[in-house]
C-alpha cells in the first residue's frame, strides 16, 4: 500500500514538471562549506602567510624596517586574491577602482560603478587583514581604529611611513666591526663545493644593511676565505680587476627591463660576482683535493651531492682517494666491500683506476647500497669498540688496585699498635705489686715508643705530673 503511495506521488509530480515547468524550481540548502559569494578563504582576514611568519605588527620602529616588516607584510598581501587583484594592489591603489588606476576612480564610477565598489571591497578587508595581524594592546592599534576610517590603504600608507629609522652611531660602529672581522670559518660555513656561494650571500646580505660599496665587499670575500686551501688564489682575486659593473642596469644580466636605462649606484667598481665565477673551478678543484679529516662531520657528505656540469656526483663518485691515502686497515670499497681501496683510485700521475666491481656491473644496485650503509656502521663501530676496549682495561686495573687495598689493610692489621698495648697491659697485670707505682708511666712511655714505631714523626709524650701512691 505504501508502495503505490510512492509510485502515485513520483507520477503526479512528473505531470506537473511537465505541463507548468515555470512554476518549478529548485533550491539547495547549504548547511557547511563554501557557497558562490563567499570568500576565498576560510576567515576575510586571514593570510596563511603571515601566520606562518608569525608576523605581529607593533608600530616600534627597525633600523631593519625593510627586511622585518616591509618585505614579509608584502609577500602575505600578494598571495590574497579577490575578483581578480591581490591586497598588495589595492595597498599600492593600482589595483581596478583604484585611485591610481587607469582608467581612473572618477570615470569608473559613471561607467563601472560595480567596479569600483569591488575595489572599495577589497579595501576593507585589507584593513581587517592588517588589524589582523597588529599587536592589540599597541597604541598603533588602537590610533588605527579610530582615524583610519577602515580604510587599508591608510594604514598600510602609515607603515610605510612611520616604521623605518636611521641607524644609531654606536650600532653602525658595531656593524661595521662585525663586517670587518667575518670569515667562512666564524660563520658556521664549513668546506664544501657550494661553500663559496653561501659565503658570498653572507657577505653581500650583511653589507646592504650598512651600505658598503662593492670594492669593500671584494676585500671582505676574499679575505674571509680560507687560507690552508685558497691561499695563493686569493692573491690572484686580489690582483684580478677584468670584472667591473657597468654604468647601468642595462649591461647586467637577470634585472628587469624597466630598470635598463637607470644609472648603478656602484658602476665602476669590482664586480664580486662574476668574480667568484671565474674561481669557482678551482675552488671545486681545492676542495676534492683537501684531506677528508679537514671536513667536519656530517658535512663531509655535501661533496656527494656536489653539483657539477654532468649532475649530482653519485656515492661511488664521492668514494675516490689518492694513492697514498688508501690503506688496508682503513679503506673500505663501498662497492665491493673489499680492503684496501676505495670505489676510485687516483695515482699519482693522475691516472683514475676504477674497483673492477664497478667497471663490470656485475653486482646488483640492492647490494651495492646495502654495502654502503655496512661501511657507514662500521665507521660508527669502531670508536664504541675502542671505549669498550678501554673500560674492560680500566675494570682489570680497578680489580688489581682493590686486590692491593685489601691485603695492605689485612697487613696492617697484623700489625695494629692497639694490639701490642693489650698485649702490655696484660703482661702488666701480672707484675709484681712493687712495680704498681710506676705502671701508668711505663704504659705511657711503651705507648709512645709504639707510636715511634709505626710512623715516620717521632715525638716525646708528656709524663704525668705525679705519680700514684
Amino acid at each position: 500500500m505504501i508502495f503505490l503511495e510512492g509510485l502515485l506521488m513520483i507520477y503526479f509530480i512528473a505531470i506537473n514538471m511537465i505541463i507548468k515547468p515555470e512554476k518549478i524550481s529548485l533550491k539547495c540548502m547549504r548547511l557547511r562549506g563554501k557557497g558562490p559569494n563567499d570568500s576565498d578563504n576560510k576567515e576575510a582576514s586571514h593570510v596563511p602567510y603571515l601566520s606562518d611568519s608569525k608576523f605581529v605588527y607593533d608600530g616600534i620602529p627597525s633600523v631593519d624596517n625593510i627586511i622585518q616588516i616591509i618585505q614579509v607584510l608584502n609577500m602575505g598581501l600578494g598571495t590574497i586574491m579577490q575578483n581578480g587583484w591581490s591586497l598588495l594592489d589595492t595597498a599600492k591603489k593600482i589595483d581596478a577602482g583604484g585611485e591610481l588606476h587607469v582608467p581612473n576612480r572618477a570615470a569608473l564610477r559613471i561607467t563601472k560603478p560595480s567596479v569600483v565598489e569591488e575595489s572599495l571591497s577589497r579595501n576593507r578587508r585589507l584593513f581587517c587583514a592588517i588589524m589582523n595581524y597588529t599587536k592589540r594592546d599597541s597604541y598603533v592599534y588602537s590610533l588605527f581604529m579610530k582615524i583610519m576610517n577602515y580604510e587599508g590603504t591608510n594604514v598600510y600608507a602609515y607603515i610605510i611611513a612611520n616604521s623605518a629609522i636611521s641607524m644609531p652611531p654606536k650600532l653602525k660602529y658595531e656593524r661595521e666591526h662585525y663586517f670587518k672581522n667575518m670569515t667562512m670559518e666564524n660563520q658556521s660555513i664549513h668546506l664544501s663545493a657550494q661553500a663559496l656561494w653561501k659565503w658570498l650571500h653572507r657577505v653581500m646580505a650583511y653589507a646592504s644593511k650598512i651600505n658598503v660599496d662593492a670594492r669593500r665587499i671584494k676585500e671582505k670575500f676574499i679575505d674571509g676565505l680560507p687560507d690552508r686551501i685558497f691561499k695563493s688564489e686569493k692573491t690572484a682575486m686580489r690582483q684580478d680587476n677584468r670584472f667591473v659593473i657597468p654604468g647601468t642596469y642595462g649591461g647586467m644580466f637577470g634585472y628587469p627591463i624597466y630598470m635598463a636605462a637607470m644609472a648603478h649606484p656602484h658602476a665602476g667598481q669590482p664586480d664580486v660576482t662574476k668574480l667568484a665565477h671565474a674561481f669557482y673551478p678551482i675552488w671545486i678543484e681545492a676542495v676534492n683535493g683537501m684531506d677528508s679529516r679537514m671536513i667536519k662531520g656530517a658535512y663531509a657528505h655535501e661533496l656527494i651531492a656536489m653539483e657539477c656540469d654532468d649532475g649530482p656526483l653519485t656515492i661511488e663518485e664521492a668514494n675516490m682517494l689518492s694513492s697514498a691515502d688508501c690503506s688496508w686497515t682503513s679503506t673500505d670499497c663501498v662497492v665491493c666491500g673489499g680492503k684496501g681501496h676505495a670505489a676510485r683510485c687516483k695515482t699519482e700521475s693522475g691516472e683514475i683506476l676504477e674497483c673492477p666491481t664497478l667497471v663490470l656491473k656485475t653486482k646488483p644496485t640492492d647490494l651495492i647500497r646495502e654495502q654502503q650503509n655496512k661501511s657507514t656502521g662500521d665507521k660508527y663501530k669502531k670508536p664504541y669498540k675502542a671505549q669498550a676496549k678501554m673500560l674492560k682495561e680500566m675494570e682489570t686495573k680497578f680489580s688489581a688496585m682493590q686486590a692491593r687495598l685489601e691485603s695492605f689493610e689485612s697487613a696492617h692489621a697484623a700489625e695494629d699498635p692497639r694490639e701490642e698495648i693489650s698485649d702490655d697491659s696484660d703482661s702488666s697485670a701480672e707484675s709484681s705489686a712493687s712495680e704498681s707505682d710506676t705502671s701508668e708511666g711505663s704504659m705511657i712511655d711503651n705507648f709512645a715508643e709504639q707510636v715511634q714505631g709505626s710512623t715516620k714523626k717521632r715525638f716525646s709524650p708528656r709524663k704525668p705530673a705525679f705519680k700514684r701512691k
